[in-house]
């Protein structure tokens, strides 16, 4: 600041003041930005202080993504952190629905109705076929951290907008980063591992029995279910 009290380019930018909430999670809340209605900031929750590093977690694995040179509408667009009125935030682009609005989780688009199980399960089936095919760790598997966004034609698709990378930014995550074919069979092994859970959070107790054909068709092409 100078002397007549204006900012000057050495001043440290303002923390965003943050007025309108979109949604919380069990450990963050993802805020409105105020000078951008097509970002969202995505800060911890009152007392949780452990989401720094589930934030710092996301922003470094979305940017190795990045390095990567991989782009997909089943990912979004991550821009940089911030210093906010509710603290430490990453900027993230803000998935919308048809409406205009936040675009809703897979979750409550099946408890209302919106979308059948079948049409849910053959979203997720997409998008793990992609997910696959890129060697992309999606870790948390929850029906809460995908939102159904559309494309211009009215298509659905699934974006991810939580639970990539890791928990932990341990020796294992950060091999993963390094070594390619790691971070693939990382990527496959979750596929592997939790398609029956999403069979159950689908509800879908007449599915094909894991390790059946039927079942075998729906993942991604060399996947297998393990018990």
């Amino acid at each position: 600041m100078d002397s007549t009290g204006r900012a000057t380019s050495t001043d440290p930018p303002e923390a965003l003041s943050l007025a309108t909430l979109i949604g919380t999670g069990n450990q963050r809340e993802c805020w409105q930005h105020p000078l951008d209605p097509s970002l969202c900031i995505k800060v911890s929750r009152a007392g949780q202080s452990a989401d720094l590093l589930e934030n710092a977690l996301e922003l470094h694995y979305l940017q190795h993504l990045n390095t990567r040179k991989l782009t997909s509408q089943h990912l979004p667009k991550i821009h940089q952190p911030v210093a906010t009125s509710k603290g430490h935030g990453i900027v993230v682009e803000l998935i919308r629905g048809r409406d205009g609005q936040a675009a809703q989780t897979l979750e409550r688009m099946l408890h209302s109705g919106a979308i059948s199980q079948l049409e849910a399960l053959g979203l997720i089936t997409e998008m793990l076929h992609w997910l696959h095919k890129n060697g992309v760790i999606w870790n948390d598997v929850n029906l809460c951290n995908v939102v159904v966004a559309h494309t211009c034609a009215g298509r659905p698709y699934l974006v991810i907008v939580d639970g990539l990378g890791g928990r932990r930014y341990d020796l294992r995550y950060r091999l993963r980063c390094k070594f390619k074919f790691l971070e693939r069979w990382t990527a496959r092994r979750k596929i592997n591992q939790h398609f029956p859970k999403i069979l159950a959070y689908l509800g879908l107790s007449d599915a094909p029995p894991a390790g059946s054909k039927a079942a075998s068709a729906a993942l991604p092409r060399g996947a297998t279910v393990h018990h």
